[in-house]
């Protein structure tokens, strides 16, 4: 199966769900004095809005992305924030168990958000162990929906759902069925997970777990591998924030997927959550490892592009997937310099004449579109330089550049008269250039006293053209037009 395969098939398997279950407060309001009975913002309340939280925003996301029915099993407090939870799991379209302990207090973080940015978190808990009547019916429950299930799913908070004979005894159940059990883990003892088909911790876990450095993916592989020899358990998914995700098996198998672009993160808050879920689902159709990396992976990074306990859908992805896989062809064209001065040598060596023009391209309009087509027809072969990030900062201020440099070069990369695109550092290409040796150098608006490229270009018995502007065109006219219609 295709990862768009896999997507669909995500409507007919069924998950089930245990852990630690909680309620998401987020209230709202702005800032507009300093309290005078203390040094403190006074919040003027605007309103506010409840979510599930904990295994809650696993089986959200489960929903989300498949669009299915799944189960969840937890136990909560019998006061109005557990009653709340139970409303919340009804409008979310699931089947729940929710053991309604009279001696605990439901598990609520309440968050105080003025103008975006979060002032305050106040946390109600019980940390201690569920009771053993409440352990009892937790196993009755998951003994109606085991044998039904496609998958299961633990979602450790450490807020005393998993006592360690619960545990124990829901990986027994499970594996005596044949059915494979997900965990996200909390705490630094993972052998208490001895028996798990498979573990989610992120990179920072599975250090204090370890007690083994795990700042570069050979120490993450290394500390994973030594983690699941001791606490017999079969795979490791480590999520690595930004940098992805690596798989590591028993067997020795290892796997990473990066995300293509980092995408601007506004919360973390409930990341893992969904990506348990998507690997959850993405196994249980009987996936490869690697398509349930990168569904997992493209999931993380819709919902950390979004604020609060978030959830991802299945159409994002989709839509995600489509933006990467477009990205994928095109970025085989943006090279670093070592390997773009191998590509050219073979080039010059099958007697191909390379020309090259160079910019920010920052939002692409028809003034580029028209320089690439003029300076492509000069020759057979057409290398694009594109600035930096750092570079447009330092040339063009640090509102600039709008967008990353990575996202700049696979647009560019993706007409079909560009051959080659190549990132740079410096003020100028003229180091590039130095490097690429091309025949023609082509550009518009410059003058050959003032363009130290051209310079060079000509000096070594190469072309230099100067290209027409097509008048009405620039970026920094379009950033002015929407900078005035937004105001």
């Amino acid at each position: 199966m295709n990862t768009l395969n896999v997507l669909d098939s995500f409507a007919k398997v069924s998950l089930v769900c245990l852990g630690d279950i909680m309620l998401d407060r987020y209230i709202y309001g702005t800032i507009s004095r300093i309290s005078p009975e203390a040094p403190v913002p006074v919040i003027h309340y605007a309103n506010e809005k409840c979510m599930l939280g904990g295994v809650g925003n696993v089986v959200r996301n489960l929903v989300s992305l498949s669009g299915g029915s799944h189960s969840v099993i937890s136990v909560v407090g019998s006061d109005p924030d557990g009653k709340q939870i139970e409303e919340l799991l009804c409008s979310a379209g699931s089947t729940f168990f929710l053991v309604k302990q009279e001696d605990r207090i439901t598990t609520t973080k309440s968050r105080l958000i003025a103008s975006g940015q979060q002032v305050l978190r106040l946390d109600k808990e019980h940390t201690q162990e569920i009771s053993q009547e409440s352990c009892a019916l937790v196993l009755d429950a998951l003994d109606k929906v085991l044998p039904s299930a496609d998958f299961i799913l633990l979602s450790d908070y450490n807020k005393g759902f998993f006592t360690p004979g619960l545990l124990r005894e829901i990986i027994r159940k499970c594996t005596e069925l044949g059915k494979k059990v997900a965990i996200d883990p909390r705490g630094t003892d993972f052998t208490k997970y001895a028996g798990a088909f498979l573990i989610k911790p992120n990179r920072r876990e599975l250090s204090d777990a370890t007690r083994m450095p795990t700042n570069s993916t050979d120490e993450v592989i290394e500390a994973a591998q030594c983690m699941l020899r001791d606490c017999r358990i079969e795979n490791a998914i480590v999520t690595l924030s930004g940098d992805g995700m690596v798989l590591v098996s028993r067997d020795g198998r290892t796997l990473v997927d990066k995300p293509l672009d980092t995408r601007e993160v506004y919360d973390v808050t409930g990341a893992g959550d969904t990506a348990l879920s998507a690997i959850g689902l993405a196994l249980a159709t009987e996936a490869s490892f690697d398509i349930a990396l990168r569904i997992a992976n493209l999931a993380s990074q819709i919902v950390v592009g979004k604020t609060g306990t978030a959830t991802a859908s299945g159409n994002e992805i989709r839509e995600l997937l489509r933006l990467r896989d477009a990205r994928t062809s095109a970025v085989g064209k943006v090279v670093d310099l070592p390997t773009a001065r191998r590509i050219v040598e073979r080039w010059h060596e099958s007697h191909q004449t390379v020309c090259f023009t160079n910019g920010c391209f920052d939002l692409l309009h028809f003034g580029h579109i028209s320089s690439f087509i003029q300076a492509r027809k000069h020759g057979d072969k057409l290398i694009v330089g594109i600035n930096s990030d750092n570079s447009v900062r330092r040339s063009k201020g640090p509102s600039r550049p709008i967008q990353d440099e990575v996202t700049r070069a696979a647009v560019v990369a993706s007409l079909e008269y560009v051959d080659l695109v190549v990132r740079f550092e410096e003020p100028t290409a003229l180091e590039l250039v130095k490097a690429l040796k091309p025949d023609v150098i082509a550009k518009e608006g410059y003058e050959l006293a003032a363009w130290p490229e051209a310079q060079y270009v000509q000096s070594r018995g190469g072309k230099v053209v100067f290209l027409e502007r097509e008048q009405g065109y620039s970026t920094t006219e379009i950033v002015r037009k929407i900078d005035a219609h937004e105001k």
